[in-house]
């Protein structure tokens, strides 16, 4: 089995058999809807958002066909599967030959990571060409917004070219030093420079022995954990800097929308006539603000009886499928304070 195989495995074997293949598609594609994260956070599977973008249904598809001809799965109904006793074992005995990188957080900082990485390669390719004196070079990324971003910072700057230079080499080697050998190598292996250019995953994949699935989701582990470094810490003002105006919340656009009315009193009627959307669309919202923020109350829409009845009923059924927990609750209880209360639920 090749590390990519093992990968798509470890995601299936996580869901348990209680959602669809299609669950593991749209998680690793980073499809943004409030059913994918609710399931992100619920499977504790949101750290792999987003991390395998290129992946098509066919390859998916192909590789769950694989594992069924191994039998390392079998199906328990329509598109959903679990791990067969043999895929069990399978998936402990390669664990000692691949291990999923520890850094991931898609959710959260993927997103963010592209856009700092993008700032963060150009500055660096552009600091060491000036120290040089050399102002005639082709940028080693396209992104237009990124670089009238940075060339906005080089003017805006108080810092001389040389202290610059100076400073973001020591913040650079100070957050490579909290990240994992193999995370700080593949990193800065991708970094350009003067007369230096940053390799691909093809041949970092050749140089590591390693496959070019692996080292990206390294490449994405070391992107994801010096993001949040940088967020959590005070002494990285210049990396600090190249996170400006990214998104910093795990909600979708929409949902964000549907919180800053919440915020100023409107019920979730209100909201979704305002909004011209339905309650239960306004419902996802607020549910999926439940799974990405551990500080959002949900007490206005759930009583300490029904949160404690739901609770019961959550560790009777013993599974997440909300149609089995609600048969254990009392009947005014809605799948909307299921759901809510699952978010909280979840996090012990």
């Amino acid at each position: 089995m090749d590390f990519k195989s093992f990968y798509l495995l470890s995601i299936l074997n996580r869901f348990h058999g209680e959602r669809s293949w299609s669950a593991v598609y749209h998680l690793l594609k980073g499809k943004r809807t409030s059913q994918t994260i609710q399931d992100g956070f619920l499977f504790r599977v949101h750290y792999y958002f987003g991390t395998m973008t290129a992946l098509s249904r066919d390859e998916l598809l192909s590789a769950i066909k694989w594992f069924e001809a191994k039998e390392l799965i079998k199906t328990i109904n329509a598109e959903h599967y679990i791990l067969t006793p043999k895929g069990c074992n399978e998936l402990e005995v390669i664990s000692q030959q691949y291990v999923i990188p520890t850094g991931l957080n898609g959710w959260f900082y993927g997103r963010q990571g592209k856009l700092f990485w993008s700032r963060l390669s150009l500055l660096v390719q552009a600091l060491s060409h000036l120290s040089r004196n050399v102002r005639k070079y082709y940028p080693v990324i396209k992104d237009e917004t990124a670089l009238h971003w940075v060339k906005r910072f080089l003017l805006s700057g108080s810092l001389r070219k040389n202290e610059l230079v100076d400073a973001v080499r020591s913040e650079l080697e100070s957050v490579c030093q909290l990240l994992s050998d193999l995370e700080a190598d593949v990193l800065l292996q991708r970094l350009s420079g003067y007369q230096c250019y940053g390799l691909t995953l093809s041949q970092m994949s050749e140089r590591a022995g390693r496959s070019q699935e692996e080292v990206h989701l390294l490449l994405q582990s070391g992107l994801h954990r010096m993001v949040g470094i940088v967020l959590e810490r005070d002494d990285f003002s210049i990396l600090k800097q190249l996170l400006e105006g990214t998104e910093t919340i795990g909600l979708t656009a929409s949902a964000h929308k549907t919180l800053t009315l919440l915020k100023n009193g409107l019920s979730i009627e209100e909201i979704a006539f305002r909004r011209r959307l339905k309650p239960s669309t306004i419902q996802d919202h607020i549910v999926e603000a439940a799974f990405s923020n551990p500080y959002f109350s949900i007490a206005p829409f759930v009583t300490p009886d029904e949160h404690q009845a739901i609770a019961q009923a959550l560790a009777q059924a013993k599974t997440r499928k909300l149609s089995a927990i609600k048969t254990l609750c009392p009947d005014h209880i809605d799948y909307f304070q299921i759901r809510l209360v699952l978010a909280r639920e979840g996090e012990q």
